[in-house]
């Protein structure tokens, strides 16, 4: 997974750190993914209700609620909602981040 972490978290644990300063999100409707992207900083992002990472090449399965670091220089983007979900948010607190392009799922 080329230096991707993955770390489950709570539901309650995702709802606090979407109160903190310098939030952002962005919303993944069904049938919508993330374009893969890479960027020079190591990320922290925070999911909640999408279901996969791609990143080396590899559709990694998500857990509900997870805490995912990205390493400088790797590919990575988001696809497809949970099960029982109308959509997933992906949400980082990288002042220099800028936004994610929105494209068909893959």
């Amino acid at each position: 997974m080329n230096g991707v972490g993955i770390h489950v978290l709570t539901s309650e644990m995702y709802g606090q750190l979407s109160k903190l300063r310098g939030w952002d999100e962005t919303k993944v409707a069904s049938g919508q993914a993330i374009e893969a992207h890479v960027h020079g900083f190591n990320a922290m992002y925070f999911t909640n209700g999408v279901k996969y990472l791609y990143s080396g090449g590899e559709k990694i399965p998500l857990p509900e609620c997870a805490a995912v670091f990205v390493p400088n220089g790797t590919q990575h983007g988001w696809s497809g909602v949970a099960k029982g979900r109308d959509g997933g948010v992906v949400g980082f607190l990288e002042a220099g981040h800028g936004g994610h392009n929105i494209v068909t799922e893959y």
